[in-house]
C-alpha cells in the first residue's frame, strides 16, 4: 500500500507542478498586457524566449554531475569529486561567459535587424537581451550549485 500511496502522491504533485504555472499564466497574462501594453508584453515574451534558447546551452550537464558526485562519494574519492567540481565549474563559467558576450555583442543586431524594432522598443529590447544573458549566467551558476 505504501508504494501505491507514494505513486499517487507523485502523480498529483507532478500534475500540480504543471497545472499551477499554467493557471497562473492564464490569470496573469491579461493583467500583464494591460500594465505593459502590447509592445511591452511582446518584449517580455521575447525575453522569455531568449532565456529558453540560452537554456539550451546548459545541455543537461547537471544530471551527470550529480551522478558522478554520488559515485565518487560512494567510493570515498574526494580528489575525483574535487576535480569534477572544478572542471564543471569552469565549463559552466565558460558557457555563461559565451552567452553574456553573445547577448551583449548581438543585442543591437537582434533587436534592429531580426525583430525590426525601433524607437523606445529598440533600447528596451537591447537591455532585455543583455539582461537575459546575465540571467542565464546566474542560472548556470545556480544549476552547478544544485548539481
Amino acid at each position: 500500500m505504501q508504494l501505491k500511496f507514494r505513486t499517487i502522491v507523485n502523480m498529483a504533485s507532478q500534475a500540480a507542478g504543471t497545472l499551477v504555472p499554467l493557471l497562473v499564466t492564464i490569470f496573469t497574462t491579461p493583467i500583464i498586457v494591460r500594465l505593459l501594453g502590447d509592445e511591452g508584453y511582446g518584449l517580455q515574451s521575447l525575453a522569455g524566449a531568449i532565456s529558453g534558447f540560452l537554456g539550451f546551452m546548459n545541455m543537461g550537464l547537471d544530471v551527470p554531475i550529480g551522478k558522478f558526485i554520488s559515485q565518487y562519494n560512494a567510493l570515498k574519492d574526494r580528489c575525483a569529486v574535487s576535480r569534477l567540481l572544478d572542471t564543471t565549474a569552469m565549463m559552466y563559467l565558460l558557457i555563461g561567459a559565451v552567452a553574456i558576450i553573445f547577448t551583449f555583442v548581438f543585442s543591437d543586431v537582434c533587436a534592429a535587424k531580426i525583430f525590426h524594432l525601433n524607437g523606445d522598443a529598440l533600447g528596451q529590447a537591447r537591455f532585455i537581451f543583455m539582461l537575459s544573458g546575465v540571467g542565464f549566467f546566474v542560472g548556470l551558476v545556480q544549476a552547478w550549485g544544485n548539481a
